[in-house]
């Protein structure tokens, strides 16, 4: 069993995420274009090169038609595109554009500049000791997710 202090830190943890994305979902626009968190997620992952339909589904843990439909409004906005395997003509591959990468790096850094702007109202010291407890975080999510991994999708 955890640490009580663990737990509490699970539980800190648990009520930030959704402040987080309340925040992020405000803010996601590029230019006029509204996007959803999810064609966030998908291009993310897109970054790390092409995939199929149902790998994307699989490690968003969506069904394959709700997958088909993110793919489907993010190739309709040129962020995306669709290729038929050369050898299996049933595989179709799922890859970012130059339009898509450069999208998703513009509404990252918008994300950033907020991210910052609301961090300013935390003096340095506090600024530090969230930038240390978030590394650690993610350090233990890493971990974590290399013992089991399952945890990642």
């Amino acid at each position: 069993m955890p640490h009580l202090e663990n737990r509490t830190i699970a539980l800190k943890t648990l009520e930030i995420i959704p402040v987080i994305m309340r925040v992020m979902s405000a803010q996601m626009r590029i230019g006029t274009v509204m996007v959803s968190t999810s064609h966030i997620v998908v291009m993310r992952i897109l970054l790390d090169g092409q995939t199929t339909l149902s790998e994307l589904a699989k490690a968003t843990q969506v069904t394959l038609p709700t997958m088909s439909n993110t793919v489907t409004a993010l190739e309709e906005r040129g962020w995306v595109t669709r290729t038929r395997d050369e050898q299996d003509r049933r595989v179709v591959w799922i890859e970012i554009t130059d339009a898509g990468r450069a999208s998703y790096h513009q509404m990252q850094e918008h994300m950033v500049d907020q991210i910052a702007a609301l961090l300013d109202t935390l003096s340095s010291e506090d600024q530090e000791h969230v930038s240390h407890a978030l590394t650690l975080l993610n350090q233990a999510f890493a971990q974590g997710i290399a013992k089991n991994p399952g945890y990642a999708g």
